[in-house]
């Protein structure tokens, strides 16, 4: 029993949360409101022992697990046709610019904020006879007129796109205004949200979960130089057990979210397509419509906040499982992290299909020539 429990809390519970308890949920609620008005149709008329229930929500969760890859891209904007797709890139690469220039604004005025505070204090121990307190009340005004200057040019081109970026003057005022004035709790929220979005201006994506899940796609690349995304399983499987399990967990909440919102999509198609058919439930109908509408919505953006986890739970998995990984390819990481993006960058072109010979050169001086040896001195060393 225990080893049956072990199994299902190692493999089948991401299956499990992730995408049978939500489509039961959706059964759930599709037996409340859509199943009175087609009860008396075939085959739904078989649907009313407790068995037919559990088979059908099981059914759907392993439907949507086995495509849980089209789905995902569907929803980070991969399979779009190319306008909607462009509008959906350039509206977020706007509102990405928006947020970077509110918050370096928004920081530049508080800082500034902190620079009067720090020279009204200093003005109130200049006249003291206590020496220590005017040398902290100095070192104070001098630390904020640091930051004060780093963010000067930040500053100045957050205002002059804020003030370009609408077309009505008094509008464009009052963004300036709303941004100087910001709270910091604010400034926090906007801060995460514009840490969901990748550094690169070419890697943004045309929706939410799409920029929120390609933003640590691009951890591996951009820091280490290391494809995390094509050495996936070779990183997974090398790396420590606690950190790969990590992963697994902080992905199932987002699939919990996903699957959740494809299932109430389907309930408001479905509940949509009764209401012509059962004219006396069309009012509570249209209400369970706009009730899954809703729901998915909730989801979806339930979705995007849990992809903050799977960052930190993949950025953790790179940082600690790059040393394993490099041991079970028999190479050996370089003493300096430029020379190491390069031997990661060499690795991705050696997965290429029929790598040059320059290419398996490139590699031969990370190489570990003789494993074992390697392995017994690092031993004899410690």
């Amino acid at each position: 029993m225990i080893d049956i429990v072990k199994g299902v809390l190692d493999g089948g519970w991401a299956l499990l949360v992730g995408w049978l308890f939500p489509s039961a949920l959706t059964v759930l609620l599709f037996g409340f409101l859509v199943y009175p008005s087609i009860e008396d149709v075939s085959p739904f008329n078989k649907f009313s022992s407790a068995t037919a229930i559990l088979t059908t929500a099981a059914v759907l969760g392993i439907i949507l697990s086995a495509l849980q890859t089209p789905l995902y891209r569907m929803l980070e904007g991969y399979r779009w046709p190319r306008w909607p797709y462009n509008f959906g890139h350039n509206r977020h690469v706007k509102r990405r610019l928006w947020l970077r220039h509110t918050v370096n604004l928004a920081a530049y005025s508080d800082e500034k904020r902190q620079l009067q505070a720090a020279e009204g204090r200093y003005l109130k121990v200049q006249g003291s006879s206590d020496e220590e307190s005017l040398k902290a009340a100095q070192r104070d005004v001098n630390t904020a007129e640091d930051r004060v200057k780093s963010l000067e040019p930040s500053s100045g081109a957050a205002r002059d796109w804020l003030l370009g970026s609408s077309r009505k003057e008094s509008r464009a005022k009052r963004r300036v205004a709303k941004a100087e004035s910001l709270p910091l709790l604010r400034r926090q929220i906007l801060a995460e949200r514009l840490e969901r979005y990748p550094r690169d201006e070419d890697q943004i994506l045309p929706t939410m979960l799409g920029n929120a899940i390609r933003r640590f796609e691009r951890f591996g690349p951009e820091h280490y130089g290391l494809d995390q995304q094509r050495l996936w399983y070779e990183l997974t499987g090398l790396a420590p057990e606690a950190v790969s399990k990590q992963v697994g967990q902080a992905r199932t909440a987002v699939d919990f979210f996903v699957s959740l919102m494809y299932g109430q999509m389907l309930i408001a198609l479905l509940a949509a397509v009764t209401m012509a058919f059962d004219p006396e439930r069309r009012a509570y109908l249209a209400f369970g419509v706009l009730a899954a509408v809703m729901i998915a919505i909730g989801a979806y953006r339930g979705a995007i906040a849990a992809t903050d986890e799977w960052a930190y739970s993949v950025q953790a998995l790179v940082n600690a499982g790059r040393g394993p990984l490099a041991k079970g390819l028999a190479l050996k990481l370089p003493a300096t992290l430029g020379e190491e993006q390069q031997m990661w960058r060499s690795v991705g072109r050696f997965l290429g299909p029929k790598p040059a010979a320059e290419r398996l050169r490139a590699l031969d001086k990370y190489r570990l020539t003789a494993p074992g040896k390697d392995s017994k001195e690092r031993t004899v060393g410690h």
